[in-house]
């Protein structure tokens, strides 16, 4: 059959252009977000403020010298966060969004996917103090606020 070589090829081209558009990464031209938290005792500093929906990348710093913890939780504010007993948030009453576990000081990196509305980051952990009593890193303040923006406006 004459030109069904052409023809083959011709209907072969978009898929290997598409498969090729995959895995170079061009599927996505848009960079993904980041933001910058820095942890201590008993704080946690993001900049921005603010991100657009989807993956973003967290760089967090762990500049203190307890281990901490970041949740990520849909809520308006701290204040609306029901607690437990010990002080801690009790996460089986709030939609987590997503957690980092415990982690020593250092430099982590985290790339959640979020989706439009306020957050609330905190510290979840509850460790002994000095005198021996329980101490909740979120009653200590180690809480802040992230604004997830909708990109389809």
């Amino acid at each position: 059959m004459p030109g069904g070589g052409m023809t083959r090829r011709l209907v072969m081209l978009p898929i290997v252009l598409a498969l090729c558009w995959t895995i170079t990464g061009c599927a996505d031209p848009v960079p993904h977000a980041e933001v910058k938290m820095r942890v201590d005792e008993f704080a946690i500093h993001v900049s921005p403020t603010s991100s657009d929906e989807g993956t973003v990348k967290i760089f967090v710093d762990n500049t203190g010298k307890l281990q901490h913890s970041l949740v990520f939780v849909r809520a308006k504010s701290p204040s609306e966060l029901p607690l437990a007993a010990d002080g801690s948030v009790d996460l089986s009453k709030v939609q987590v969004a997503d957690q980092l576990k415990p982690f020593a000081p250092g430099k982590y990196r985290i790339a959640p996917e979020f989706f439009p509305g306020p957050i609330v980051v905190f510290c979840n952990l509850v460790t002994k103090g000095a005198d021996g009593q329980p101490v909740s890193h979120f009653q200590r303040g180690m809480v802040a606020q992230l604004t997830i923006r909708s990109t389809g406006d």
